[in-house]
């Protein structure tokens, strides 16, 4: 697939799912959840923790506390705009939504503390070109001991 087909898909991607919350913000979509056996924080974490992973999916070189910020200053508009659309707004159901953006931030930031601690180099640090860029060998190749 080309670079440019590969650009286009993660844009009609993002533009998916940000059309998506505002239709789901209509009062006709209340109670929804429940049609999946969801309740409303539930459904909240789980719509959050998808909203993330579309988002590390979309912009793979964007700092991922980043786009977790993103994510949740969308969630606080959520809850805001919802008091105009004959929904009510409320702390527990942000509280939902930001409970779904640490569990899709979790996992990586659990394996960057790992490799920290068992004394990897960071992953951004180790790009093939960098190694070629300085001129030795990767720490693999060196014999030696």
């Amino acid at each position: 697939m080309t670079p440019h087909r590969r650009t286009l898909l993660r844009i009609l991607f993002a533009a998916l799912c940000c059309a998506a919350v505002p239709i789901m913000l209509l009062k006709q979509f209340q109670g929804l959840e429940g049609v999946f056996g969801l309740n409303d924080k539930a459904a909240h974490a789980l719509a959050f923790y998808a909203a993330c992973i579309a988002l590390f999916v979309v912009a793979p070189r964007a700092r991922r506390r980043d786009l977790c910020l993103i994510v949740l200053a969308a969630a606080v508009v959520v809850e805001l705009l919802q008091q105009f659309t004959g929904r009510s707004a409320s702390l527990g159901d942000f509280f939902a939504g930001a409970a779904g953006v640490a569990a899709a931030w979790a996992p990586g930031k659990i394996e960057e503390i790992r490799r920290r601690i068992r004394g990897l180099p960071d992953r951004r640090d180790s790009a093939p070109d960098a190694a070629g860029a300085s001129g030795s060998p990767p720490k693999s190749e060196i014999v030696g001991l």
